[in-house]
């Protein structure tokens, strides 16, 4: 579950004014599975996560977005390397009111290298 959260501080010729607000923003479940251990090879972990509820700029949709992906990484003491492929869809428009204009699906990469404590 995430949230949002606002502040906005404004000062000109009249004064100072600020204003504030903060709510609910969505909420995700999902799985992961792990398909191979990190042996002489890299590890391979997949994911699956469906939108619980989102709350959009005028309404909010349930069910209506999701992401699949995969991480793999590779241990070598003391560091770890991760390479980390998604892919979300959304069944609903980039802007909403417009069903001609096209849903806002993304493919993110990320790369990371971790330092691991040996105990």
């Amino acid at each position: 579950m995430s949230g949002l959260s606002s502040s906005q501080r404004i000062s000109g010729v009249g004064g100072v004014s600020s204003s504030s607000g903060s709510g609910f923003a969505d909420a995700w479940a999902g799985v992961n599975i792990q398909l191979k251990k990190d042996d002489d090879t890299p590890a391979v972990l997949a994911f699956a996560e469906v939108a619980l509820q989102e709350k959009h700029r005028v309404s909010s949709a349930s069910f209506k977005s999701a992401v699949l992906g995969a991480t793999t990484y590779k241990a070598i003491d003391p560091v770890v390397f991760s390479l980390t492929g998604a892919y979300r869809f959304n069944l609903f428009p980039a802007v909403e009111g417009s069903e001609s204009l096209p849903k806002l699906d993304w493919a993110p990469l990320s790369t990371d290298m971790q330092e691991s404590p040996n105990g």
